[in-house]
């Protein structure tokens, strides 16, 4: 089985192959022109190998920065269609769970996801409401510290500023920063169990 892998990060792209469990191509697009880099990325990878010897494209659907979010996306459902390989996805939230049980063996965290530069969306379980899609919002990093005062739980995000982690820090309030290690390769692996299939090609993005 061979995976080509999507993830957006802020308003950077990181593409992987996963053959067999092991990560065989990784690739991090650092840039905000994610667009004009796309075919260098595509050919970078079928340098490597062939495109159309992929099994299955995986993303993540959000929520994040809008713009990567919908251009990560639309790729993996192009390529998909074209290729006529099953699509499958995950929600960034599920992501960084999925990479801190994987990596740490915790459990009972908050994940946090940045949707602008001081908007931040968070999930914590809410008995009132069991949908995939409920989440809350807040609109600066002190609400999410009164967050972690009433629950208690470690934060989890993969995008955050020197400043926030130093306001954290000061507030000690117990987090971890997984930008380093959220690639698109680790997320698949770590989420493989639990994935959600789409059987037309098209999957609702979480902006």
């Amino acid at each position: 089985m061979r995976t080509l892998c999507i993830t957006n990060l802020l308003s950077n792209l990181s593409f992987s192959v996963v053959q067999n469990n092991e990560i065989i191509v990784d690739l991090f697009l650092a840039t905000q022109n994610q667009i004009s880099n796309l075919s260098y990325v595509l050919e970078f990878i079928n340098n490597q190998i062939k495109l159309e010897e992929i099994d299955r494209v995986f993303v993540t659907n959000g929520p994040g920065y809008f713009t990567t979010v919908r251009i990560s996306c639309i790729v993996a459902q192009t390529i998909s269609f074209l290729l006529k390989k099953e699509l499958t996805f995950t929600d960034n939230f599920k992501a960084l769970k999925n990479i801190n049980k994987f990596l740490f063996e915790e459990t009972n965290v908050i994940p946090v996801v940045k949707i602008a530069s001081h908007r931040y969306r968070f999930k914590i379980n809410n008995p009132n409401n069991d949908s995939d899609n409920y989440y809350s919002e807040a609109s600066e990093i002190r609400e999410l510290i009164n967050i972690y005062n009433k629950e208690r739980k470690k934060i989890i995000f993969n995008d955050f500023s020197i400043k926030e982690l130093e306001i954290l820090e000061n507030e000690k309030v117990e987090f971890r920063d997984l930008s380093k290690i959220f690639r698109a390769g680790l997320v698949y692996l770590s989420s493989i169990q639990n994935l959600s299939i789409s059987n037309d090609y098209n999957i609702r993005i979480n902006y």
